[in-house]
């Protein structure tokens, strides 16, 4: 099954950042861990996907001499998950979090429900290797997420890729976004919340043509 860095890696070099699954560590902390991965003599581009989005945000609105763009996919500014949700979410997350997540919810919130069994597999596993307790504070900090005002400082081009069958992320989050900069694209593709795992090779032409233009 390809994946994105193999569908980016033809032009480009991708460098995936991991972060931490042992250590709670808020935005702003993981932002200076992604920062001290950035190339120092060579242009880059930042792309970023769902929890990733704010700390991209974070780190783009440093404005790096040498960034050239940000991609952000199926993301957020502020939490996703409003009102009685949230507070529901608050109450249920230490509990839910907890337990083994079955295929079929991640097939339902995540990967979309043709998702082959190597994908679904591959996030079970990833979201297993966590500390629960690190997991539950990251859905925490979905919670009490705004990063508008940093939105608002980024000076390069940004692209937003919405994934249309997202029932994690409405289009009210790309909505936010663009009100806070205006200088952001927007790009629609069929899939689930996992956009850049579902559709690694559509994905990478969208993100291929917008970078390629500045």
């Amino acid at each position: 099954m390809s994946d994105i860095r193999d569908a980016l890696a033809g032009k480009y070099a991708p460098i995936v950042i991991r972060y931490p699954s042992n250590i709670k560590l808020s935005f702003y902390e993981l932002a200076e861990l992604v920062q001290g991965h950035f190339p120092i003599n060579e242009k880059f581009i930042i792309v970023a996907e769902s929890f990733s989005v704010p700390i991209a945000i974070i780190c783009a609105a440093k404005n790096p001499e040498n960034i050239k763009s940000l991609v952000l996919c199926a993301g957020f500014a502020t939490s996703p998950i409003k009102g009685l949700r949230r507070y529901i979410g608050r109450l249920l997350a230490p509990v839910s979090l907890r337990l083994s997540l079955p295929g079929v919810i991640l097939k339902i919130w995540l990967v979309g429900k043709n998702a082959d069994s190597s994908l679904v597999s591959r996030v079970k596993n990833i979201v297993s290797s966590m500390q629960k307790t690190v997991l539950i504070d990251r859905v925490n900090s979905v919670f009490n997420c705004d990063v508008r005002e940093e939105i608002g400082k980024i000076e390069i081009p940004i692209l937003y890729i919405r994934a249309k069958n997202d029932r994690l992320i409405g289009k009210s989050c790309y909505d936010e976004i663009k009100t806070a900069n205006s200088n952001v694209e927007l790009s629609e593709l069929e899939g689930p919340h996992f956009i850049l795992q579902k559709e690694p090779v559509k994905s990478a032409k969208i993100i291929l043509r917008f970078i390629e233009n500045f």
